[in-house]
């Protein structure tokens, strides 16, 4: 009873921690944020304060380079030609940052992975469902002018990306889950929960066909490829080796016939959604309707190469690039490293970098060192991680915190067994000397920005 009210509590607790950065960090209700500015707060001094006094914080050698990345991106925001806008982006950065700290700290504690995957998995079907609701009543609306039933509309449909901020995020917020699914399905013994998990993938499905997210499609093929291929590997690799002799066996030639379907399914699903972008409004091939904002997130680069223009700043100089309103054609350069260059220069890409390469090669490491058993969860991270890769480098989507949120939730399980060797490992007293400051300037400066 007490394991039950304990895995209870904690599940409440990240539901709720996940729920606050999505609806409160970039909301424009000025109330949302405020509360969302006091719950960060309170969060803060709640980790530093009541967690095991004796356990010591462990810092992920990459994160620390992204702190200096953000503490970097600090002083760039007198560059930027909207300071306030680049301030409060700044300060939402620094509270996810030392989120990502108090999310690693609860699995140090003991809290299971299943509490935070659960976390993002229920959030992602509400969200799911509610977009459903709404493009429900789209077309009933069409049946109303149309009179009739089975009359398809002439154009198609595209999802708002409640609660995420856009269709596109909302895609690569799906696609963070797909190989976690896919993991569970595969596991699942009862046929119930196969038909659970089915029902997801399907809801999942219908979501980002609606999404009409070509970044999005590709980065989800790519995700669920590698982590079908990761899991069914030990079986491939036996028949790639021995031959005729491991087809005989019945475990290969189904896992064989697994990855196969799963490889056509893919395909096939994914002629059915290039349909779709026929029909979808405003939609252009991807790489024409690309290449023009890459140009001129080049042309914005080669006006200062190596520092950038400070955080926030890409909207503006777009649109003052291409004689536009501020936020009228896009926010950002649809390209994680132009978007980073642009905003930090040659020196913010090399941080993110050398942070990136470090966080796959703890990650492979911890993958090499894990049983037949972990291997499983840590494949759909892994998956996870490589649709984020593919996704950004059409879009970047770490505007949104819901996404950034989800995103650092998924490194933390991921980093879960790193050894030391992989970590700075602090005391108690020193964490609170380092974060604490960093907790303060960030509300700080989003009370300043709020005010």
């Amino acid at each position: 009873m007490q394991n039950n009210r304990r895995s209870l509590s904690t599940y409440a607790f990240s539901v709720l921690f996940l729920l606050v950065i999505s609806l409160s960090y970039d909301s424009l209700n000025p109330y949302l944020k405020i509360f969302g500015l006091i719950f960060s707060i309170g969060m803060g001094f709640a980790f530093l304060k009541f967690r095991g006094r004796g356990r010591p914080i462990r810092i992920p050698k990459a994160f620390v380079v992204i702190g200096i990345y953000l503490l970097y991106c600090g002083f760039l925001i007198l560059r930027s030609p909207q300071p306030l806008p680049g301030l409060e982006k700044w300060s939402i950065s620094i509270l996810l940052f030392l989120a990502f700290f108090i999310i690693s700290d609860s699995l140090e504690a003991g809290w299971s992975n299943k509490t935070w995957e659960n976390a993002l998995l229920n959030m992602a079907v509400v969200f799911s469902f509610l977009e459903i609701a709404l493009a429900g009543v789209w077309y009933l609306r069409w049946v109303a002018i149309a009179g009739k039933i089975f009359s398809l509309p002439p154009v198609g449909y595209r999802l708002y990306g409640l609660f995420i901020g856009h269709a596109n995020v909302f895609s690569g917020y799906i696609n963070l889950l797909f190989p976690i699914i896919i993991v569970r399905l595969i596991q699942s013994r009862k046929t119930g929960q196969r038909l659970l998990w089915g029902s997801v993938i399907g809801l999942f499905i219908l979501v980002q066909y609606f999404a009409s997210s070509r970044g999005g499609w590709i980065s989800a093929v790519a995700g669920l490829g590698i982590t079908i291929l990761l899991i069914r590997w030990p079986r491939i690799r036996e028949f790639l080796q021995h031959g005729r002799r491991a087809m005989a066996q019945r475990k290969t030639l189904k896992d064989l016939s697994i990855f196969a379907f799963s490889s056509v399914l893919i395909m096939a699903l994914g002629a059915i959604f290039v349909l779709q972008v026929q029909f979808s409004p405003g939609h252009a091939p991807i790489t024409s309707a690309r290449t023009g904002i890459w140009s001129s997130a080049l042309e914005i680069i080669t006006q200062s190469p190596l520092f950038g223009h400070g955080p926030g700043s890409f909207s503006t100089l777009f649109a003052q690039t291409n004689q536009l309103p501020p936020g009228f054609s896009t926010s950002h350069a649809h390209n994680a490293l132009l978007q980073i260059t642009a905003q930090s220069g040659l020196v913010g890409l090399g941080l993110i970098i050398a942070a990136g390469i470090m966080l796959t090669a703890t990650i492979i490491s911890i993958y090499r060192r894990a049983d037949a058993k972990e291997r499983f969860r840590l494949s759909a991270y892994i998956g996870a991680g490589v649709a984020i890769a593919i996704h950004h480098l059409f879009d970047y989507l770490f505007e949104s915190p819901a996404y950034t949120a989800a995103v650092l939730v998924i490194l933390a399980l991921a980093l879960r067994q790193s050894k030391d060797r992989d970590n700075i490992v602090v005391s108690p007293r020193q964490g609170i000397i380092i974060f604490l400051p960093l907790l303060c300037r960030g509300a700080e400066s989003r009370a300043r920005f709020n005010s």
